[in-house]
C-alpha cells in the first residue's frame, strides 16, 4: 500500500491485482501453517516426538509443497468469491439505501469480502471430499481444522476489502 500511495498509482487493474495477490498469499500462508499445526498436533497425540526444528522444517516444506496444488485451488476459489462479491455489492448497497435514510457504511466492503473469503474456503473444502473421495488437507479433517482454514479465508477477504477499497474505508 505504501508504494501505491508513494507513487500515486491509480490504475484500477494494478490495485485489484495487488489486493488479490496479497490476500491470496496471506490466505494460503495461513492455511498452510494451520494445516501443518493440526498435523503436528495429531502426531504429538499419538506420541510421535517432533523437535522444534523438525516442526519448523515440516511447516516450510508444507508451504512449498502445497503451493502448486492447494495454492492454485485457493486462488481460484478466492477469485470466484471476490468476483461474485464485486457483482453483488452494488445490488446490496442499492437495496440498503432504499431501506434506510442513513449514509451507507464503508465497512460493508470488509464484511462482504470477509464473508466471501470464508465461504470460498468452506465450499472449496466441502467440495474436495465428494469429488476426490478424500480430504486432501489433513489439517481440515476436524471441525476445528476446517474452522481454522475458513479463518484463513476470512482474513484474506478482509485484507482484500481493505486494500482494494482503502480510499472508501
Amino acid at each position: 500500500m505504501y508504494l501505491l500511495k508513494k507513487y500515486r498509482i491509480k490504475n484500477t487493474f494494478f490495485n485489484s491485482f495487488f489486493a488479490f495477490f496479497t490476500a491470496w498469499l496471506t490466505s494460503f500462508t495461513l492455511a498452510s501453517v494451520f494445516h501443518s499445526s493440526f498435523v503436528l498436533y495429531e502426531l504429538h497425540n499419538i506420541d510421535v516426538e517432533i523437535s522444534v526444528p523438525e516442526g519448523a522444517s515440516m511447516m516450510i516444506g508444507d508451504l512449498f509443497g502445497l503451493l502448486p496444488t492447494y495454492g492454485a485451488v485457493i486462488a481460484i476459489a478466492l477469485l470466484l468469491a471476490f468476483l461474485i462479491t464485486h457483482w453483488a455489492l452494488p445490488v446490496i448497497k442499492n437495496k440498503q439505501r432504499l431501506q434506510t435514510s442513513t449514509p451507507h457504511s464503508p465497512t460493508i466492503y470488509l464484511f462482504m469480502f470477509g464473508v466471501a473469503g470464508t465461504l470460498a474456503f468452506w465450499i472449496m473444502l466441502s467440495a474436495m471430499q465428494p469429488i476426490l473421495n478424500v480430504t486432501l488437507i489433513a489439517g481440515a479433517r476436524t471441525a476445528l481444522g476446517t474452522t481454522a482454514q475458513c479463518l484463513a479465508g476470512l482474513i484474506g477477504g478482509v485484507l482484500y476489502g481493505k486494500l482494494r477499497f482503502n480510499s472508501r474505508i
